[in-house]
């Protein structure tokens, strides 16, 4: 007779994460947890995420958080009123659901000095 283990349950080992960095030069890198419901990003310093770039615009976009096909917790990026736009594969959005490893860009390649690059990193779970 063996006793019963109760079932393992899954833990957060790490939250969503949001990679910025810049390009051609990296000349700005962090990285950004994404938690709660909204998270804010833009240039102005009441967002969640601050970015003291030209290219963000003061209120650029809003992380908001949903629940996936998975089930598991996601981000849906949302574009905001900003000049520059929201370029995923190169196509503007107004608004996308965020996969583990998506890339947004803001700033068009070959207008501007630089571009901005929105790298999602999904939770990382594991068991207890």
């Amino acid at each position: 007779f063996t006793p019963s283990r109760p079932p393992r349950q899954k833990i957060m080992l790490k939250p969503a994460r949001l990679i910025v960095t810049t390009e051609p030069d990296k000349v700005f890198q962090a990285t950004f947890e994404l938690t709660g419901q909204m998270v804010t990003l833009g240039r102005a310093t009441d967002n969640n995420i601050s970015l003291p770039l030209s290219i963000i615009s003061r209120y650029h976009a809003v992380f908001s958080r949903v629940n996936s096909a998975s089930q598991e917790p996601t981000y849906k990026i949302i574009q905001r009123k900003s000049i520059n736009p929201l370029l995923f594969k190169g196509k503007e959005v107004q608004e996308k659901e965020l996969e583990n490893g998506d890339i947004i860009e803001i700033g068009k390649r070959g207008y501007a000095d630089y571009i901005v690059k929105l790298t999602y990193r999904a939770p990382e779970y594991g068991l207890e």
